[in-house]
């Protein structure tokens, strides 16, 4: 298993009014290893959609 240095956990509720695939781009290129996106009132199915965008 790859061993990540940096771990950023987000989600829609975390920074309203701001653009979620932007938010976890600017994550990435801030030298995030790995994304946790918490969404906890969408379906699984919306919530696969929002990551695989991201991806």
């Amino acid at each position: 298993m790859r061993e990540f240095k940096l771990y950023a956990i987000t989600g829609e509720e975390f920074h309203q009014g701001r653009d979620l695939v932007e938010v976890m781009e600017e994550a990435i290129l801030g030298g995030v290893d790995i994304i946790q996106l918490r969404d906890k009132k969408s379906s699984k199915r919306d919530v696969l959609k929002k990551g695989k965008i991201s991806s």
